[in-house]
């Protein structure tokens, strides 16, 4: 899943997007992700892998995003952050960052 191929993307892109990654944030989603994953050795590899769960997890939170905007409903999410988990997720996470750049 981590090589350059064309085909690799393909099935990298596939696989996160089967997994469960709306209202997650950085930490769950790359334990969902990669848990079920053994990590190559390579680091070039674990940031293709990284890139590409940054990327399934901003589209799939862009069109549930874009989804309540259609709906005609407010455009405010609720901090569902708490000091116990200390992690944002889902659309409290998806407010505060410029694309999936960041969180790959």
């Amino acid at each position: 899943l981590g090589e350059t191929l064309s085909l690799c993307t393909l099935l990298r892109f596939s696989t996160f997007d089967g997994m469960q990654l709306l209202h997650t944030g950085v930490l769950s989603a790359l334990t969902c992700a990669l848990g079920a994953l053994q990590l190559p050795e390579d680091l070039h590899k674990i940031d293709r892998l990284v890139g590409g769960i940054a990327q399934i997890w901003w589209r799939k939170h862009q069109a549930l995003a874009e989804g309540l905007d259609q709906d005609g409903s407010p455009h405010e999410f609720a901090q569902t952050a708490t000091p116990q988990d200390e992690e944002f997720g889902g659309l409290d996470l998806l407010q505060y960052l410029s694309g999936a750049e960041v969180l790959g």
